[in-house]
């Protein structure tokens, strides 16, 4: 295991590590694609499902394109269940996230120092598993002694790193946004944001005022924008769906006519694009590490899109906002 080098600045109230070093992962292909050609043939009643290539593909080589994955990872239960232990069953998850050829990946319930998953850091796991460099961590809720939240971990550099804080009841568990802003390749500057809105029916009105708040979160950001995560919802849920799309974003897996789902049938994980076209995308629902399979997309970026990098901005779930010098990686407990 390759040991990695991390600069923290420790800010109280957001939790947002970016970790310096680690290699590249190797190409991985042969899931099925769902493209805009794909979603074109299907209205005309036939199918298309061209197959993901390990050279020049979206995840890898396009200096204009970014692959980005969301996968809820349910903190590697099921893993740990089938016996593989917490640290084998971190190697599963990886896998899956490797097979993908992602370079950035969006994931829900990770833990942080958590008793059941013997008290590791998770994102730290899948870094050094992955080869990646890059992790913007969102914890959320306390349990058995840490916390439980969301991530942005990312083969690409993250410049800056927000763990915002979502509007829930006093008496429900918290919820937020790890919101990433990344450098491609190309230069292109991309917001990253990975987030979990409260679960059942009863609470519809609750995830549209989240999804509100995200929209908003998002809104006031710089060049393309990418909304990933569990949303708890399905795209029939008009209340979650408006904020988003009244604000400019693209549910990218429908637009692309993939409607398989990601938790059993339903499809509640999602893809929100805006600035960035999606052009293929996959559920991956052979995978077995988690209650949920991930879904990617590849997006299409602009090349006006290529900014000056800035300091790193934290904003913690109060609102209160603090930035950080010298493009230091930011960490708070």
């Amino acid at each position: 295991m390759r040991k990695s080098t991390k600069r923290t600045l420790v800010v109280t109230g957001v939790l947002a590590t970016v970790a310096v070093g680690g290699a590249s992962l190797d190409a991985q292909a042969g899931v099925r694609l769902a493209s805009t050609k794909g979603a074109a043939a299907a209205s005309a009643g036939t199918t298309s499902s061209p197959q993901a290539t390990p050279t020049q593909s979206p995840g890898s080589g396009s200096d204009a394109s970014l692959r980005v994955l969301t996968y809820n990872i349910k903190q590697g239960q099921i893993g740990r269940e089938a016996g593989k232990g917490c640290a084998g069953a971190m190697s599963q998850i990886a896998k899956v996230i490797k097979s993908t050829d992602a370079r950035v990946a969006a994931l829900q319930e990770v833990d942080y120092g958590v008793d059941r998953s013997c008290d590791h850091v998770q994102t730290d796991e899948l870094l050094a598993r992955l080869g990646w460099s890059y992790a913007c961590k969102g914890p959320a809720t306390p349990h058995q002694g840490g916390r439980m939240g969301n991530a942005v971990i990312s083969a690409h550099p993250i410049t800056s790193c927000q763990n915002r804080a979502l509007p829930v009841p006093a008496d429900e568990e918290p919820r937020g946004a790890a919101v990433a802003t990344i450098t491609t390749p190309g230069g292109q500057s991309v917001t990253v944001a990975s987030t979990h809105l409260t679960v059942g029916d009863e609470h519809a009105a609750l995830r549209g005022r989240q999804a509100t708040s995200l929209a908003l979160m998002l809104g006031s950001t710089n060049g393309p924008a990418i909304a990933a995560g569990d949303f708890n919802a399905t795209a029939s849920e008009k209340g979650t769906m408006s904020p988003l799309k009244k604000a400019g974003f693209t549910d990218s897996l429908p637009a692309l006519g993939e409607n398989r789902g990601t938790c059993g049938t339903a499809q509640i994980d999602h893809l929100f694009a805006r600035g960035a076209t999606p052009t293929s995308g996959s559920i991956i629902s052979s995978a077995t590490a988690s209650d949920h399979v991930p879904a990617f997309v590849d997006f299409q970026l602009p090349t006006s899109s290529k900014t000056m990098s800035s300091s790193p901005t934290a904003t913690s779930p109060t609102g209160a906002s603090t930035t950080g010098s010298g493009g230091r990686a930011m960490n708070a407990r």
